[in-house]
C-alpha cells in the first residue's frame, strides 16, 4: 500500500516570496492589493506581472505602483459583483447577428479531451455533469451572460464541451437565468465523408436539439486541406454542401460557415465559393498560425489577404485564438512584453489588433473564470473615450516590435524571408511545413517565443512519428493522414528542398534556418526541452504565466492520448492530469503563501 500510495504523491513546491515586495514601494504595493480583496488567481497573476516589471525590467517605483493600480482596475471590470460592464458587439456580416467582440471559447473548459463517443472508455455523461468542471462553466457563463459575453463556441471534437455547454445552457433557462434567444450557440464538426459526417452530425444534435432547438452558428470544422474542399463540394450527390443546406432549410441551424487551420490557397478557394456566412481563421499580429509561410494566390503570404477577400464579401469574421495560437501570450516571452511595454500586456495587445484588422470577434479559451479578466478589460477599452489614446500605444509597440524583429533578422529576411515557399500540401516539398518552420525560427529568433514555436513544432514531430508512412505510402496517400488542425511535418535531412526553396530570394539560408529551427525544437513531442541555462542565455525565457491551476482537460504541455485515458480511467488520480481545478493543492499553496507574503506586511 506504501508503494501505491508514494505513486500519487506528490513533493511539494518551495514557494518564494513575490519579489515585488522586496522592492522601495512595497509596503505602498502590499496596501493596494491587500485592499482590493482580489481572488486567488487574480492575486497570483497580478504579483507575477509586478515581479517581472519589476525585477527583468527595472521600472520606477512610481510605474510599478501605477502598474499595481491598473492591473487591478483590469480585473475588476470582469469580477466586481458592481460592475455594470456590457461587452461591445458588432455586426456579424451578412449573418446580421450583433456578436460580442470577445467569443467565449469551450476548447479549454470541459472535463476531459477523451471523446465522448468511444465504446468502453467514453467518460460517464453522470459523472462529468456532477462533476466540479461543470460548475465551473456554468460560473463562467454566468458571468460571461452579465457581460454581454453572450457566444459561446465549441464543437464535437473538444471532448465533452459540447454536451457540457448544452446541458449547462438548458439548466440555466428552465431556472429562468435567461431565454435562449439572449445568446448565440456555435459547434462545429470536422469535415468527413457523407456517412461518417452524418454520424457525428447526430451525436451533435442529441447533445443540442432538444435542449437548445437550434444551432445559431454551425461550422465544418478544420477545412485545411485540399481534398476537404472535394468532400465539401465536389463529391457528387455526396458533397456536404448539400446536407448543409438541407440542415438549413430545416431550421436545425440558421448560419454555417467554415473553420480553418489551413494555407492561404485552400483558404481563398473556400471563400471565394460565396457559399459561407462566416469563417473563422488566424489572422494574428505575430502571424497567421499554419497559413503563415505559404504562398497567397493574390500575392504575399499568411491570412491578410483572405481576410480582406472575406470582408469584401460581407462575411462574419471571427478570430481563432488571438492569445494562445497567436504566440501563446498568456504566457508571454519576455522579449514579446518588454516590446509591447507596461502600458498593454500581450493579451490586451493581440485583441486590440484583431479588431484592428477587421475581425468581428476574437475568441478566448476560457479555461477558468479569471481568464476573462485580461479580454474583458481589453473589451472595455475598445468601448471606451480612451480607446484613441489606447490604439496610439499599440501603433508605438507594433513598431517597437518591427524595429525589434528588423535587427534581430535583418531588413531583407524580415521583408521577403516567407515569401515564395509551397505549402506542406505541395508534393516538393514531400510534407514538410517549410513556411511554418521558418515562421518559427522567425518566432524565436526575433522575440525569444520558445516555449510557443516548442509546442507548435511539436505537433509537426508528432504527425512525422505517428502517420507518416514514406516506405509503404505514396506521397498523395501520406498527405490525406494529415492531421488538418496541424497541417505538415517537421524536418527530415533525408528529403532534398532544393526544388522547394528554389523561388525563394535566399534558398541556402532558408535551408539553414529550417535546420537551425529542427536542431532547437525538434526534441520530439514532450521530448526534451533546451537546458534552461542556454534558454536564459539566449534571452528565450518566458517573462509570466498567467495560468494559474491546471485547467480541468489539462494544458497542452500534458495532453497526449496516454495522459487523457489515464485521467479518465483513474478519475483523475493518476498521470500527468492531476490536481486540476481551483481547489488544486499545488495552486492552493502558491496562492496561500503569496497572500501571506502581502498580508504580512501590513500587520
Amino acid at each position: 500500500m506504501a508503494f501505491i500510495s508514494s505513486l500519487f504523491k506528490k513533493t511539494p513546491e518551495t514557494i518564494e516570496s513575490p519579489a515585488i515586495l522586496e522592492s522601495s514601494v512595497a509596503k505602498q504595493i502590499s496596501k493596494i492589493i491587500v485592499d482590493a480583496d482580489l481572488t486567488d488567481d487574480a492575486l497570483v497573476k497580478i504579483s507575477r506581472q509586478l515581479d517581472f516589471w519589476y525585477i527583468s525590467e527595472k521600472l520606477p517605483d512610481v510605474e510599478l505602483v501605477a502598474l499595481a493600480e491598473k492591473l487591478i482596475k483590469d480585473t475588476m471590470v470582469s469580477s466586481s459583483n458592481d460592475t455594470t460592464f456590457k461587452c461591445p458587439t458588432m455586426r456579424f456580416g451578412k449573418t446580421e447577428l450583433q456578436i460580442p467582440i470577445v467569443t467565449t471559447g469551450g476548447m479549454r473548459i470541459q472535463n476531459t479531451w477523451m471523446p465522448d463517443f468511444i465504446p468502453l472508455v467514453a467518460p460517464s455523461s453522470k459523472k462529468i455533469l456532477k462533476s466540479e468542471s461543470q460548475s465551473t462553466l456554468k460560473t463562467v457563463i454566468r458571468r460571461c451572460m452579465k457581460l454581454g459575453l453572450n457566444h459561446f463556441e465549441t464543437a464535437r471534437m473538444y471532448g465533452t464541451s459540447e454536451f457540457q455547454f448544452a446541458v449547462a445552457l438548458r439548466e440555466m433557462m428552465d431556472a429562468g437565468e435567461f431565454k435562449r434567444e439572449d445568446f448565440i450557440f456555435q459547434t462545429k464538426i470536422p469535415v468527413a465523408p457523407k456517412k461518417d459526417f452524418l454520424k457525428r452530425w447526430k451525436e451533435t444534435w442529441d447533445h443540442v436539439g432538444d435542449r437548445l432547438g437550434y444551432i445559431d452558428l454551425f461550422s465544418v470544422h478544420c477545412c485545411s486541406s485540399p481534398d476537404k474542399y472535394d468532400i465539401l463540394f465536389d463529391n457528387g450527390d455526396d458533397s456536404l454542401i448539400y446536407i448543409l443546406k438541407e440542415f438549413r432549410n430545416e431550421g436545425k441551424f440558421k448560419h454555417f460557415g467554415f473553420s480553418t487551420h489551413g494555407v492561404g490557397t485552400t483558404i481563398l478557394k473556400m471563400i471565394n465559393t460565396e457559399e459561407f456566412d462566416y469563417v473563422n481563421l488566424h489572422y494574428h499580429h505575430f502571424g497567421s498560425y499554419h497559413a503563415e509561410g505559404t504562398l497567397h494566390p493574390n500575392g504575399g503570404q499568411g491570412n491578410g489577404p483572405n481576410v480582406k477577400r472575406a470582408l469584401e464579401l460581407d462575411m462574419g469574421m471571427f478570430n481563432i485564438s488571438p492569445v494562445d495560437k497567436g504566440g501563446m501570450l498568456q504566457k508571454p516571452s519576455k522579449g514579446i512584453a518588454r516590446a509591447i511595454g507596461p502600458k498593454l500586456t500581450p493579451i490586451a495587445f493581440s485583441l486590440l489588433t484583431a479588431w484592428e484588422n477587421g475581425h468581428h470577434t476574437a475568441t478566448v479559451g476560457f479555461g477558468r473564470p479569471t481568464d476573462l479578466d485580461e479580454s474583458v478589460s481589453t473589451a472595455a477599452i475598445y468601448g471606451s473615450d480612451s480607446k484613441e489614446e489606447t490604439y496610439r500605444e499599440v501603433a508605438a509597440a507594433k513598431e517597437r516590435l518591427a524595429n525589434v524583429a528588423k535587427a534581430k533578422l535583418g531588413e531583407e529576411w524580415y521583408k521577403k524571408g516567407l515569401l515564395n515557399i509551397p505549402s506542406c500540401y505541395e508534393k516538393v516539398t514531400d510534407g514538410i511545413a517549410i513556411g511554418h518552420i521558418l515562421w518559427l525560427h522567425n518566432l524565436v529568433s526575433a522575440y525569444g517565443m520558445y516555449d510557443f514555436a516548442k509546442m507548435r513544432y511539436d505537433s509537426l514531430v508528432e504527425t512525422r512519428s505517428s502517420v507518416w508512412k514514406p516506405n509503404k505510402l505514396t506521397y498523395e496517400d501520406n498527405i490525406k493522414n494529415v492531421p488538418d488542425g496541424n497541417p505538415g511535418l517537421s524536418y527530415d535531412s533525408t528529403v532534398d528542398l532544393s526544388m522547394a526553396l528554389g523561388n525563394h530570394y535566399d534558398p541556402e539560408l532558408a535551408l539553414q534556418k529550417v535546420i537551425e529551427c529542427h536542431s532547437w525544437l525538434g526534441g520530439g513531442a514532450g521530448g526534451k526541452k533546451m537546458a534552461e541555462e542556454e534558454r536564459i542565455s539566449r534571452g528565450w525565457e518566458a517573462a509570466y504565466d498567467l495560468q494559474t491551476w491546471m485547467v480541468f482537460p489539462g494544458t497542452e504541455e500534458v495532453l497526449n492520448a496516454q495522459n487523457v485515458v489515464l485521467q479518465n480511467v483513474t478519475n483523475g488520480y493518476f498521470g500527468a492530469i492531476v490536481d486540476t481545478g481551483p481547489n488544486s493543492k499545488k495552486f492552493k499553496n502558491i496562492a496561500g503563501q503569496t497572500r501571506a507574503a502581502y498580508t504580512s506586511l501590513e500587520m
